[in-house]
């Protein structure tokens, strides 16, 4: 059975959320777009999807975040809206534990290619 793949969500990087961001995590907002600002329009925008997807059946009570992982191609810049699309890639069970993997790559305005992100989450 092939894994589930998600519908695409975009997201706007503005200057007040990069701020927002940049105050939470203790960055500089006047360096630009930090690079962790990836968990925002990568991880942020196509997790909830799949933890709502009946056919993954995750069940978050016994969910732990295992992995992250950034590979990117290009840096997003302020005022670029950005488009995720997510798929599940990996799904085992070893034991007691399933590990799930989401991977979403990320597209500029423009379809440039911003980064690909894989989260694996440990299931009990």
């Amino acid at each position: 059975m092939p894994y589930p793949s998600y519908p695409a969500v975009t997201t706007a990087v503005t200057l007040s959320a990069i701020e927002a961001f940049a105050d939470a995590v203790g960055a500089e907002p006047d360096h630009g777009v930090p690079p962790t600002f990836a968990a925002v329009y990568a991880l942020g925008a196509n997790l909830p999807q799949m933890l709502a997807d009946p056919t993954i059946g995750i069940d978050v009570r016994r969910m732990l975040h295992g992995e992250q992982e950034f590979i990117w191609d290009n840096h997003p810049t302020v005022g670029e809206e950005l488009t995720a699309r997510g798929q599940v890639v990996h799904d085992e069970r070893k034991g007691s534990l399933r590990r799930v993997t989401l991977e979403t790559k990320v597209t500029g305005t423009d379809g440039r290619k911003i980064c690909t992100a894989r989260s694996m989450m440990v299931i009990r």
